[in-house]
């Protein structure tokens, strides 16, 4: 047989529950008994099946407080209130055992701790007479109605049930229980929640939902607006920052322009002296061709002598002209030594010149380092800003548009520079290079005439 039910709470069972009823219609039943002989009878007969029944001893009322539990010899009088004198004439038996002080758990709390089944799968019988309207009142003030499909209150012998404030939540519904349940509980009270009662929770339930987006909308609203704000604060400081940037610019632009005005003039002037240079060159080497060429005619005067020498009787007068010529050769020698001379003390003027120019090409080549690490630095800034303002596109197009164009335009002229400044570097020192190889081909000559 299949469960009707997946927890069976029974409140004040007494000692005769229908254990194998219960286990057939649940799969699980907590039996709760507040005596202490009924619940180790209850234990007993809940021995042979542990799993499925459970057995509490608790004292049940509306909300935990400390009560005072009359126990009689009759379990369905005990109470929290003592019997009264209409059941003592019908039952001349009753007395009253014992009398104790508890403190009483709450009904929603004690539900609270118990692990029920899904909602509305569940089944509760309050077997607690005197008490049954205020423990219906306390469960309609929480959400623990709809996880009962229903709640029953059973009747016993001759004393009524009455329930004058029925809970709104709760509605009579006769057959809803099983028949052989309903005919082991003798005909009791059966209540179920309200049909329009789940209409309403799924209402209020959307309701509070609704309320909630429309909190979390105003929030994002109010987010959204302060964040348009600092949005646009923030486009001001960057558009000033980028005012800055272009002025910044601006200034390295005209200082690279006079660097390389500078450099044009330096260049300019090292041509001029590259050429003197080379017109000096030009007549150092027509001079050295001509000592050559004397220095060849003196080995061959010197070779004539010779000749001479060893007809020096019959060769007087040829030997002095000879020696006439000889001296004459040799003052022009000493002539042309003094002009080599003269162009040596030209040539190191040039060379200080020259050192000179080359200091200046130093300074403007470390100008226009500093320009370039100067025009690097702006350019990686000028980066961070792009990168900062790239965030708000979104909201400020028409403005990032043109911020980006002005961008673009300075940061092609801040390449075209670079590479400019870098092909003219380039050349002057391939000019240099030129003009080193030059003097030392020079000094070269020079030494060896001299050794000559």
């Amino acid at each position: 047989m299949t469960a009707q039910y997946q927890t069976l709470i029974h409140i004040g069972c007494g000692t005769q529950p229908p254990l194998t009823l219960y286990r057939q219609l649940a799969e699980k039943t907590v039996l709760v008994d507040a005596a202490d002989a009924v619940v180790n009878t209850l234990q007993q007969q809940a021995s042979e099946t542990p799993q499925k029944v459970e057995v509490l001893q608790r004292v049940i009322a509306a909300s935990t407080q400390p009560v005072c539990f009359y126990e009689y010899n009759l379990n369905w009088v005990s109470s929290l209130k003592p019997a009264p004198e209409e059941l003592k004439v019908l039952y001349p038996g009753l007395a009253l055992l014992r009398q104790n002080e508890h403190t009483a758990t709450g009904l929603p709390d004690f539900l609270g701790s118990i692990s029920c089944g899904q909602p509305g799968t569940n089944l509760l019988i309050l077997d607690l007479q005197d008490q049954a309207e205020n423990l219906l009142q306390a469960l309609a003030q929480t959400n623990l109605l709809q996880s009962f499909c229903c709640i029953v209150l059973p009747h016993h012998q001759q004393q009524a049930l009455r329930i004058n404030n029925l809970p709104l939540q709760l509605h009579p519904a006769a057959g809803q229980l099983p028949a052989e349940l309903t005919q082991v509980l003798k005909q009791p009270e059966v209540y179920i929640l309200h049909p329009w009662l789940q209409q309403l929770a799924d209402q209020q339930n959307t309701i509070a939902g609704l309320q909630q987006q429309q909190t979390h909308l105003q929030a994002g609203k109010a987010q959204m607006e302060q964040a348009l704000q600092q949005a646009e604060q923030s486009a001001k400081q960057q558009q000033g920052e980028l005012n800055e940037v272009k002025q910044s610019f601006d200034a390295i632009s005209a200082e690279n322009t006079t660097l390389r005005q500078q450099l044009t003039q330096a260049q300019q002037q090292y041509t001029e002296s590259s050429t003197e240079r080379q017109s000096l060159q030009q007549q150092l080497q027509s001079q050295t061709q001509l000592q050559q060429t004397l220095e060849q005619q003196n080995q061959q005067l010197q070779a004539q002598y010779q000749q001479a020498t060893q007809a020096v009787q019959s060769a007087g007068q040829t030997i002095e002209r000879l020696n006439e010529q000889i001296k004459g050769l040799q003052s022009e020698n000493e002539a042309f030594r003094a002009e080599i001379s003269e162009l040596q003390q030209r040539l190191q003027t040039r060379d200080a010149e020259q050192n000179t120019l080359r200091q200046q090409l130093d300074e403007a080549n470390k100008q226009k380092e500093h320009a370039l690490h100067q025009n690097h630095i702006n350019h990686e800034g000028w980066k961070a800003e792009q990168a900062r303002t790239a965030q708000l596109e979104q909201e400020l197009n028409h403005a990032n548009n043109e911020l980006e164009q002005a961008r673009q335009q300075a940061q092609q002229t801040s390449l075209q520079l670079v590479q400019e400044q870098s092909s003219r570097q380039q050349l002057i020192e391939q000019e240099v290079m030129k003009a080193e190889a030059q003097l030392e081909l020079i000094k070269d000559v020079l030494l060896r005439s001299q050794e000559a």
